[in-house]
């Protein structure tokens, strides 16, 4: 993982600053860091009514890889109040297979995202991620 992170307000814990950087790892590749980063039920929120569960997760982040290659994670920004984290992020990767429809590209990108985190004992419990899969898809040429 790329960058170090700006808590810009709030208070976290050890245990939460932690969470959040295991989390934001296990995204960049270092997958097993999401078992120590999220809370037992966890959920990520994509959508009303639509959640994946760790089940879920970790095998979406070894397609991805599969995916995308040199994949690297940075963390802009964190602002916290107790118990909530808000995180600004970015994923970069060259895009070596087909992605939601678009064909490999070979080219470089990143993602934007932005995510709300809430904890509990110490560890991620639910996010709701946002992810800027349209300027991805500009970068690369396909819109």
């Amino acid at each position: 993982m790329a960058g170090t992170a700006n808590v810009v307000a709030g208070n976290l814990t050890s245990e939460e600053l932690a969470s959040i950087e295991g989390f934001y790892r296990a995204i960049g590749g270092e997958f097993d860091l999401a078992d120590e980063a999220l809370a037992p039920g966890w959920r990520g929120v994509r959508a009303p009514g639509v959640e994946v569960g760790i089940d879920l997760f970790k095998p979406h982040l070894v397609e991805f890889h599969e995916l995308f290659s040199d994949v690297t994670v940075t963390i802009h920004q964190i602002v916290a109040a107790e118990g909530h984290a808000a995180v600004r992020a970015e994923v970069a990767g060259t895009n070596d297979g087909e992605y939601l429809g678009v064909a490999p590209t070979h080219t470089p990108g990143i993602f934007r995202m932005h995510a709300f985190h809430e904890f509990q004992d110490g560890r991620i419990f639910r996010t709701w991620p946002l992810d800027d899969v349209y300027g991805w898809m500009q970068q690369v040429g396909a819109v």
